[in-house]
């Protein structure tokens, strides 16, 4: 090998070292764990780990301030102070709190900060644990004799689960079973109800309940199902001819009479 390549080599490879050897100034070292609501981490050691380089040549005091630590709710992460481990105390509920902003602090034995405090965010990943819920007492309105394809109402439904998610993503359908005339039916996707046949008439029956079944994960298997029931109510319209109750009366009055006289 040439004196040259040598030469390249090895201050190539003094560069890597030099490279490796920077400081960081301070080292958070382990990034938090990936936490999935209703899982149990309280037994393991850390879900997290605050480090101060300085400790290699001095005592450091690790602690936490914000969020689920010294601000509510209280009570959900501690700190080894010796070693900065963040455990877990409790299971969590991303449907009660889907983020902690959390701070590392880093402090020598004065008390005096060894570090400017860091972020440390837990983020609590979504489960799909929340069951659709129908609003209740929806009613709508429609006049009878509506044409097919007329819009009655718009069922409302929620999914707690997180938005934008296919956990939280609603699929409707009627209970056929409250719809046995098949007068409505339902888009899937919106909850908009429209009258399926031409024939509602307010004098045969003025009132329809139906059974609104909304299901998670679009509708897809394994998903979740709630159920609720909407009223729907016909509004009457000119549509009777008047009738009399017999096809002739007769009456008398005597001639020059001029009106009645109590």
């Amino acid at each position: 090998m040439s004196l040259l390549l040598k030469s390249s080599l090895l201050a190539l490879l003094a560069l890597l070292l030099t490279l490796q050897l920077v400081p960081v100034g301070a080292n958070w070292i382990v990034a938090p764990r990936r936490i999935v609501e209703n899982q149990d981490y309280t037994t393991y050691d850390y879900i997290a780990r605050i480090r101060s380089d300085k400790e290699n040549f001095t005592t450091i005091r690790y602690s936490l301030r914000g969020e689920g630590y010294d601000e509510p709710p209280f009570g959900v992460f501690s700190i080894e102070e010796k070693s900065g481990n963040v455990r877990i105390l409790q299971i969590l509920d991303r449907e009660q709190f889907s983020k902690y902003n959390l701070k590392g602090v880093a402090k020598y034995l004065n008390g005096s900060r060894a570090e400017v405090d860091i972020d440390l965010v837990i983020k609590v990943e979504d489960e799909n644990d929340c069951i659709p819920v129908i609003e209740m007492q929806q009613v709508g309105y429609v006049k009878e004799s509506s044409a097919a394809g007329t819009v009655v109402m718009r069922v409302k439904a929620t999914d707690a689960d997180q938005e934008k998610q296919p956990a939280s993503q609603i699929f409707y359908r009627i209970d056929q079973s409250s719809n046995a005339a098949g007068m409505f039916s339902i888009n899937s996707v919106t909850g908009e109800i429209f009258v399926q046949q031409n024939k509602l008439d307010r004098e045969t029956q003025d009132t329809y309940k139906l059974v609104i079944i909304a299901s998670d994960l679009n509708g897809a298997a394994g998903g979740n199902s709630g159920t609720g029931e909407i009223e729907i109510k016909l509004l009457d319209i000119n549509d009777n001819v008047p009738t009399l109750e017999r096809e002739s009366y007769e009456g008398s009055i005597k001639e020059n009479t001029v009106g009645w006289r109590s």
